[in-house]
């Protein structure tokens, strides 16, 4: 039980953020794992329900300046049946704190799905917190709209991970 506890402690004490987490100007590789929940039409026969999925993600963060940042991501997922890959230019303005770093952002991108290539346009809001000098944990939201000739596929996505300064 000892044992346990001190795990726990140990993997907490992790988690809490040094000082310099605000707002970082050294670009930096990120992987991530989450949930995608689906909705609305893939196409014009087939019909989405609100469901979990599973998504993975990675990213290169590219600090144009301290508060402003350019990311492009690939994200793998299902939806029903296929499976769906989303590229994606995201544009953050990070707000730093002294612990944290928030971020909110417009993501332009296209989602490939089987044959079919479709034009996506998505919101996020996401926080980074630092571990040791360059290793950081950050958790990201983000609300996506896929534009098809079926009338459109909303996604929300809910993924976190690990991002690595260089």
């Amino acid at each position: 039980m000892r044992t346990i506890l001190t795990m726990l402690l140990a993997a907490g004490l992790l988690l809490v953020p040094a000082p310099e987490a605000a707002a970082s100007t050294q670009p930096s590789l990120g992987i991530a794992g989450g949930a995608i929940i689906p909705g609305g039409k893939l196409n014009r026969d087939t019909k989405i329900e609100w469901d979990f999925q599973y998504n993975w993600a990675m990213f290169i963060d590219i600090p144009l300046v301290k508060h402003f940042h350019i990311t492009p991501s690939a994200e793998i997922y299902r939806v029903g049946d296929l499976h769906l890959s989303d590229m994606c230019l995201s544009f953050r303005f990070m707000i730093p704190t002294r612990y944290l770093a928030f971020h909110l952002g417009i993501a332009p991108g296209i989602t490939a799905a089987g044959k079919q290539v479709n034009i996506n346009l998505g919101g996020e809001f996401g926080l980074t917190g630092h571990i040791v000098a360059n290793l950081a944990w950050f958790a990201n939201t983000k609300y996506e709209e896929i534009f098809n000739d079926g009338g459109g596929l909303h996604t929300i996505h809910l993924y976190a991970g690990l991002k690595f300064f260089f």
